[in-house]
């Protein structure tokens, strides 16, 4: 019994070691064969970089325990190239509300009308008069917002807001859609709602002791050392949360790191956990009656890997464990967190069509894991 129990003690303080893992200014690194089969990795790696019409692989990371295990890049790219990260940035977005908030600068519960008074002169007065800011973070603002990038390029809300007449103060071009829907009561994914918050965050900071053009810098990429970030504001002065963050993939990588930490880094907790776990966890839109667009489990702008068979969703990665959590972006751009296996992947790309087929390649990686 006493030997059972020095063993458990040795094996979580080898835990606890592997958790403390960190990079500096450079990543520790190691090999990808102490942890994966040959001929089985090697199935995943052609996979992943199988170049077609529907797939095309930049670059990609994998992170386990701390050190970089495998690394990649396709023709003509490298470390230090800055790929865009599309929606990945909403991800971004959330922590730094979530960074604003443990701060006390600002609060999920608060309404919308709180700093925003006019919302209420609309028609649609009622909806907007409910309208919380933790609404926008779980996509459930029911603004009528059309998210579409390819079946409806006419009429797309985004595309006017990312590149037409909703340009020029993105955050106000969402506010002026009307309520189609009771808020927190339908899922659906929208840009829109993430660069309201933006906008929202510089007006609140104009009227604080912080400098909302660097806080992301102080407060989140500096901290961990992000060195390569490059983030659009539109000409209001709005960061571009939706869809605007470029970075290299190891800067992407430390970022994933930092959420399977659970906000912790080093000797800092940059972003709380309290926060995080919120972001994890499944909004309540999904049981708010109303039919949710995509079919994919979400929290707090993160994608996560839950099945709600009450609303027909399935897990996106059917290998990987229910705790999987994402960041996803278009093109085929994404940050996979896996707890269970303290692991994290990066990949970049330049995808067409719905892109790279992510449940197989995540397939393929968790097949060829050694057994224990």
């Amino acid at each position: 019994m006493k030997l059972l129990f020095i063993q458990i003690i040795l094996l979580l303080s080898l835990s606890n070691q592997a958790n403390d893992i960190f990079p500096e200014d450079t990543w520790q690194e190691d090999e990808y064969q102490n942890y994966f089969k040959e001929k089985e990795f090697k199935s995943f790696v052609d996979f992943t970089f199988k170049k077609n019409k529907i797939q095309h692989t930049e670059s990609l990371i994998i992170v386990k325990n701390g050190k970089i295990v495998f690394e990649k890049y396709g023709p003509n790219y490298n470390e230090e190239q800055l790929h865009l990260a599309w929606s990945m940035t909403k991800t971004f977005a959330g922590v730094i509300f979530g960074i604003a908030q443990d701060l006390n600068i600002i609060n999920k519960e608060d309404y919308l009308s709180k700093y925003w008074p006019d919302i209420l002169h609309g028609e649609d007065h009622v909806y907007k008069s409910q309208l919380q800011l933790k609404h926008f973070l779980t996509m459930s603002s029911g603004l009528d917002f059309l998210e579409d990038y390819l079946l409806q390029m006419k009429k797309s809300d985004v595309i006017k807001m990312l590149y037409l007449e909703g340009n020029s103060n993105m955050g106000s071009f969402t506010i002026s859609h009307k309520s189609k829907y009771k808020p927190g009561t339908r899922f659906y994914y929208s840009s829109g709602d993430t660069n309201l918050l933006m906008s929202l965050l510089k007006d609140v900071m104009r009227e604080s002791n912080y400098d909302y053009n660097t806080f992301a810098w102080e407060h989140l990429f500096n901290k961990i050392g992000m060195k390569n970030v490059v983030w659009e504001q539109d000409p209001s002065g709005t960061f571009v949360g939706s869809s605007y963050i470029y970075a290299t993939p190891r800067d992407y990588a430390r970022f994933g790191l930092l959420l399977i930490r659970d906000g912790w880094w080093k000797n800092t907790q940059v972003i709380s956990k309290e926060w995080l776990d919120y972001m994890k966890t499944l909004n309540t839109a999904f049981t708010g009656g109303e039919k949710p667009y995509p079919k994919k489990s979400y929290g707090a702008h993160l994608w996560l890997n839950r099945k709600i068979p009450e609303v027909d969703i399935k897990k996106q990665l059917e290998a990987a464990p229910e705790s999987t959590f994402m960041a996803l972006g278009h093109a085929g751009q994404f940050i996979i967190m896996i707890p269970e296996y303290d692991l994290v992947i990066v990949r970049n790309g330049q995808d067409n069509y719905w892109g790279i087929n992510k449940d197989k390649m995540i397939t393929l990686l968790l097949k060829s894991f050694k057994k224990d």
